[in-house]
């Protein structure tokens, strides 16, 4: 139940939030606000990073259960950040960067994908009510995939990983 959407849980239970994802992997509150990372594949092109709003939908349109209207392509929420094929075919993790041993890069985020065993950089800001960003290469090297970043108490991120397949 409840596939492709955003769920509330509270002391009433779950409960919807917004619909339209494909196969979101990682979420991260930034500065107040729900963002996740949802993968490509059908009805998406590429990866990307999505501001997760109340009774959005975010263009995935297999959510279950459907929503009850068809959404015209103005009515699609537009993701923050594209992520490109090339650098990210299968985005994952999220944490931000809360400490300045990362140098200048703190109040940023950080990205994994899960395919290309790398971490990404991500600068955002919000304009008009609306937030945008880019994206930038920030490491790579890990010996599998980049699945949940971590950052502990100790001021380190820690990055955990898997197979880099799907199967």
């Amino acid at each position: 139940m409840y596939q492709g959407w955003a769920i509330r849980v509270n002391e009433r239970g779950a409960e919807p939030f917004c619909s339209g994802l494909r196969v979101p992997h990682g979420w991260e509150l930034y500065r107040g606000d729900v963002f996740v990372t949802d993968n490509q594949g059908n009805w998406i092109g590429t990866c990307r990073l999505n501001h997760l709003q109340e009774g959005k939908f975010y263009g995935f349109p297999s959510s279950k259960p459907a929503t009850k209207k068809v959404h015209s392509a103005e009515e699609v929420e537009p993701p923050v950040l594209w992520l490109p094929r090339a650098l990210s075919p299968s985005a994952s993790g999220i944490e931000t960067i809360d400490t300045d041993a990362f140098g200048p890069f703190q109040g940023q985020m950080l990205i994994g994908d899960f395919q290309n065993s790398i971490l990404m950089r991500a600068f955002l800001e919000k304009v008009n009510g609306k937030w945008q960003g880019v994206v930038f290469p920030y490491t790579k090297g890990f010996l599998s995939g980049v699945n949940r970043l971590s950052m502990g108490p100790d001021g380190k991120l820690y990055v955990g990983g898997g197979k880099r397949t799907w199967s």
